[in-house]
């Protein structure tokens, strides 16, 4: 009976294409991909950049909103971790940018004092030089915003776009549902004289997006709007806008291919890398795996190895010609338990 049943089976898989006998292993796409040592302390949101040729992992949230005010150094030559003294002020979804050998961290949010959970947008700006592993308070932005995206050029950090509480609002922070504030608000802030300027605003507003700069121009990519939580409050979005700091002035570009928000982008050789994401559409949640790459000469996008881990909220850092993409959350914001991971892996492009 039961040769029976296993030549049943037999004749089954040879009919649906399935081969008992052993194989090779098939090749994943992302199989070029490879695995570094782990991040010592893994969660969702943290960011970070590279400064003196190592990355620096910095931020990450606890359940109900809680920030953890991680500063973690990566060697990259050494493939070792070492611990660096705590964010001062512990806030999450700020912007960040690596100018020299500083990183800027603009705005965020931070718990609140009192009350229920909630995200609280603040103006508060820091800058940390690795070297010394110290940190310096700066002059404040114009308005409390978080959830923007900051980039170093010329010398000087601008800042787009972000989500904050109306005016008129009277609640002490944003919570899924609440009323909301979403400029395009493009901010530039000058080390030189520790002093803030306004610039020709972003001609789309969003949050949850990145900027970046190219060959002397930045690229403000992909984002959220309708809110700052993916889980049914916002829409993913794929615009690309290319801004012109000697003329003051926004131009569209091609949009991403796959819109998303919450995602990892670096440069390599004047080509932006676009890599995971998160977006939630009606009832269904997704994490991505995606990568994407945009090349601004030619205005034109192409797919590349997608991630061996699909997550969002992580730090994507490039050294190089080698891209890392390190911690972050296995599931969309809102959508269950979730796993904040350590994991750390490098693709090497040519």
């Amino acid at each position: 009976m039961r040769r029976a049943i296993f030549a049943a089976m037999i004749i089954l898989f040879a009919a649906l294409g399935v081969s008992l006998a052993p194989e090779r292993a098939v090749a994943q796409p992302w199989a070029p991909w490879k695995t570094m040592a782990p991040a010592p302390e893994g969660e969702e949101e943290v960011y970070g950049a590279v400064a003196g040729g190592k990355v620096y992992l910095m931020g990450g949230i606890k359940p109900l909103w809680k920030p953890m005010g991680l500063v973690l150094e990566y060697d990259t030559q050494a493939d070792k971790w070492a611990q660096k003294k705590p964010m001062p002020e512990l806030k999450h979804h700020v912007g960040i940018a690596a100018m020299g050998d500083k990183i800027y961290l603009m705005g965020g949010f931070v718990y609140p004092a009192k009350g229920e959970p909630a995200w609280v947008p603040v103006a508060t700006a820091w800058e940390y030089t690795p070297a010394t592993d110290g940190w310096k308070k700066l002059a404040s932005m114009p308005k409390p915003v978080g959830a923007l995206a900051c980039a170093g050029l010329g010398g000087k950090v601008y800042c787009s776009g972000g989500v904050r509480l109306p005016a008129w609002s009277e609640r002490s922070g944003l919570r899924p549902g609440a009323e909301i504030e979403q400029p395009n608000d493009l901010l530039v802030y000058d080390p030189a004289t520790n002093a803030w300027a306004a610039k020709a605003p972003m001609p789309s507003p969003r949050n949850h997006h990145v900027l970046l700069a190219v060959g002397g121009k930045l690229y403000a990519i992909g984002g959220r709007i309708g809110g700052p939580y993916v889980s049914g409050w916002s829409t993913p979005m794929a615009a690309n806008e290319e801004y012109d700091p000697a003329a003051d002035r926004w131009m569209p570009r091609s949009p991403m291919p796959t819109p998303r928000s919450a995602f990892g982008a670096v440069v390599v050789n004047e080509k932006i890398h676009v890599l995971g994401g998160e977006e939630w559409r009606q009832y269904s949640s997704t994490v991505h795996r995606t990568h994407e790459v945009y090349d601004p000469k030619a205005n034109s996008w192409t797919a590349s190895v997608p991630l061996a881990t699909p997550r969002h909220g992580f730090l994507a850092a490039a050294v190089d010609n080698r891209l890392y993409a390190i911690s972050g959350a296995n599931v969309s914001g809102g959508s269950g338990p979730h796993l904040g991971l350590k994991v750390n892996e490098m693709l090497e492009v040519k």
